[in-house]
């Protein structure tokens, strides 16, 4: 209700039954869905949120345990996050495209959370997610 009141349109507040302030892959996901935006026609949603849970297996994606996930070090962290954006399968990609389908969903972009994850997922496999990556390396390493 706060955010509605500070007039947030929309927003995913997630919790994961593991203990995760994001989505995650080891289980179930707690999920608070905010959506006051205007329909079609200028109508306003009846409900302005809805509470549902998800799970990695509705979308394809594995579930994982919380040592999959563990990162290591800065350098471990790089390497992985690498090897994922080259197209390497795994738990930190799941994870990835889970976090990310959120994000695309909830700007509306995509009309369902199924859609969103396909479109994250075809973010990473068409070299987009490394393309940015490398933009955003660029523009640090010039502008630093």
């Amino acid at each position: 209700e706060v955010l509605i009141k500070l007039g947030v349109k929309r927003a995913l507040i997630i919790y994961g039954a593991d203990g995760m302030d994001e989505l995650s892959t080891t289980g179930t996901n707690f999920v608070t869905e905010i959506n006051t935006q205007t329909q079609e026609g200028g109508l306003q949603h009846e409900q302005k949120w809805q509470n549902y849970e998800i799970t990695p297996e509705e979308f394809g994606l594995a579930r994982a345990s919380l040592e999959n996930l563990r990162g290591g070090t800065p350098v471990e962290n790089a390497q992985a996050l690498t090897r994922m954006l080259a197209g390497e399968k795994g738990a930190y990609r799941d994870i990835t495209i889970l976090n990310s389908a959120a994000g695309l969903y909830i700007t509306g972009k995509y009309p369902t959370f199924v859609s969103a994850i396909q479109g994250a997922k075809d973010t990473l496999d068409t070299g987009h997610a490394t393309a940015t990556l490398q933009a955003f390396i660029a523009f640090t390493q010039t502008h630093s």
